[in-house]
């Protein structure tokens, strides 16, 4: 699943840091769509996970239970740094 992919990626490259300024700087690049490979790789799967939301909804499935998305995701890993 996407948002695998992304807690996964968070805890690699931001999991042993005690502060969040890193996965700050870091998700300020995703949302800004940033050329970097990490952003980039965030935004594609991000797309994805919305394409996937919309044709699910559109053939009216539930999908109050489908998982956060990529960078909803990135961002409720960087919360757990500042707890």
């Amino acid at each position: 699943m996407l948002n695998e992919w992304a807690a996964r990626n968070f805890d690699k490259t931001y999991g042993g840091d005690k502060n969040s300024e890193n996965a700050s700087v870091q998700l300020f690049l995703i949302e800004e769509k940033a050329p970097s490979n990490f952003a980039a790789a965030f935004n594609q799967y991000e797309a994805k996970s919305i394409e996937n939301r919309k044709f699910a909804t559109a053939k009216s499935c539930d999908t109050s239970g489908y998982p956060a998305s990529p960078i909803q995701e990135f961002k409720n890993k960087m919360k757990t740094l500042n707890r």
